[in-house]
């Protein structure tokens, strides 16, 4: 417990000096995207919320709507972080990115063509689900069909995080965990759907979902930046 409490600070405290160490051009950039970022984000919220209480009248507004504004500002942070990855990657040739930019790439292909919706739809109309807390079958078979994905994912992830470098393994152990916080926001919303009624549910799912993919893109952007300055963060 010591010793994985220790690596854990030993992580934290590397990735505070590679982000103190990095060129101001690539602070200022990733200071403006993490603040626009943020801003967009925050507005998207401001604007559910609004909506739900009656001061905005299109339906775009709310996160509950497929293809909405908020919606679309996650399709966008989506292929930004894909991209920043794909491009890492490239410069790094680390395998491990490519994998990381895959699985932005499956959340978008998720989200556009709702693919884990149909999934939970599918096996609680063909098959019996017995689900606890009275969580709606089609939502645990969505549970479960995202946990079937991550866990094919998280098996490939730590193959290649075992042939990284230690500053790798920083990033992907980040990265994994903004992506299991997303996930979170998820299973916890759709329990909540049962638990708390649909609007607060919508908020803790899909405005969580929202938040975690914005620290992605965030992230995703300040590796790009750092693997652009010649590898200059890594060994």
């Amino acid at each position: 417990m010591g010793r994985a409490k220790g690596s854990v600070l030993s992580s934290v405290q590397t990735y505070g000096v590679l982000l103190a160490s990095a060129h101001p051009a690539d602070r200022r950039r990733l200071a403006l995207f993490a603040f626009s970022t943020l801003i967009v984000v925050a507005a998207a919220l401001a604007a559910h919320m609004l909506y739900e209480y009656n001061h905005l009248s299109s339906e775009k507004f709310s996160l509950n709507r497929d293809h909405g504004y908020a919606e679309i500002v996650q399709y966008i942070l989506v292929v930004i972080a894909a991209v920043a990855l794909v491009t890492i990657a490239h410069a790094r040739r680390q395998a491990a990115y490519a994998l990381l930019s895959a699985m932005m790439a499956y959340l978008f292909a998720d989200d556009v063509f709702c693919i884990h919706e149909k999934v939970g739809e599918f096996l609680a109309l063909n098959y019996p689900l017995m689900t606890p807390f009275d969580v709606e079958p089609a939502h645990a078979g969505e549970a479960l069909y995202l946990g079937a994905v991550a866990s094919i994912f998280l098996i490939l992830l730590v193959i290649l995080f075992a042939k990284a470098s230690s500053k790798t393994r920083i990033d992907i152990a980040a990265f994994t965990a903004l992506l299991i916080l997303a996930g979170v926001f998820g299973i916890v919303g759709d329990v909540a759907h049962a638990a708390i009624g649909n609007k607060p549910a919508a908020m803790i799912e899909d405005g969580g979902e929202l938040i975690s993919v914005a620290l992605l893109s965030i992230f995703s952007v300040d590796r790009a930046l750092a693997s652009s300055r010649n590898g200059a963060f890594y060994d």
